[in-house]
C-alpha cells in the first residue's frame, strides 16, 4: 500500500474517532478513553508518515499561506499533545494507574480547554486549507 493511501486512511480514522470522542454521553467514559488512546496513536502515526514535511520545514520560501499553514499545524499539534497529556492524567479506566484519585479540577479544566481550542478553531481551519 502506498504511503499516501496510508495517510488518507489514518486521517479518515482520526476524523471518525474525533466524532466519537465528541459524543461522550453516547459512548460512555470507558469507550471515550479508548477512542482517545486510538486517536493519540493515529496522531503519532500521522506525524511519522509526514516526516518529509517536518524535514523540509526550514527549507524554501515562506509565503503567507505557508506561514498560516505552519502556525495552524503547530497549534493543532500543541493542543493534541496537551489533550493527550491531560487524558493520561484524568484516565479512570485505560490509564488509571497514573492517578488513583481521578485527577483534579485543574486537569479537568485544561482538558476541556485543549479540546475546545482544537475542535473549534484549528480543526475547522486545518480541514479548510487541506481541501
Amino acid at each position: 500500500m502506498k504511503q499516501k493511501m496510508k495517510l488518507k486512511i489514518a486521517v479518515a480514522a482520526m476524523m471518525l474517532l474525533l466524532r466519537l470522542l465528541m459524543a461522550y454521553e453516547l459512548v460512555g467514559e470507558a469507550a471515550h478513553e479508548w477512542f482517545g488512546m486510538g486517536i493519540g496513536a493515529l496522531f503519532i502515526l500521522h506525524h511519522v508518515l509526514n516526516l518529509g514535511w517536518s524535514k523540509n520545514l526550514l527549507r524554501g520560501h515562506y509565503s503567507v499561506l505557508r506561514v498560516v499553514q505552519t502556525v495552524l499545524t503547530a497549534g493543532v499539534a500543541i493542543t493534541m499533545v496537551g489533550s493527550m497529556i491531560s487524558g493520561l492524567l484524568l484516565s479512570e479506566h485505560t490509564f488509571s494507574f497514573f492517578m488513583s484519585a481521578g485527577g483534579s479540577n485543574f486537569h479537568e479544566r485544561m482538558d476541556h480547554f485543549f479540546v475546545d481550542i482544537h475542535t473549534s478553531k484549528c480543526g475547522k481551519i486545518d480541514l479548510w486549507i487541506n481541501k
